[in-house]
């Protein structure tokens, strides 16, 4: 985690600020088996989820791309890709100070 990220969270919990206030994360997630039809259907998902800031699935359906808030985990993420054929193959997660 960078170190403005990590001050910027101690600076939340000095103030008794959630923890990860002003904090976004940037999700990149390689999935598999991601039908067209399940693709439409997760994007609108994400689409109103008030947690996800962006959120882009790729033309091949096999990377899913968020800028979510700083809370939100892999963990929510499988919970939405789990009502669907598509696996989570891999994934990498970057935390930074929102702007």
């Amino acid at each position: 985690m960078p170190a403005s990220v990590q001050q910027q969270m101690d600076e939340n919990k000095a103030l008794g600020l959630n923890l990860y206030s002003n904090i976004i994360a940037v999700f990149e997630v390689e999935i598999q088996n991601l039908s067209a039809p399940e693709s439409v259907n997760l994007q609108n998902v994400f689409n109103n989820d008030p947690k996800i800031v962006s959120a882009a699935i790729n033309s091949d359906r096999t990377i899913i791309s968020l800028t979510t808030q700083g809370d939100f985990t892999i963990k929510d993420i499988k919970n939405y890709t789990k009502t669907t054929s598509a696996s989570i193959s891999n994934y990498s997660v970057t935390y930074e100070i929102s702007q």
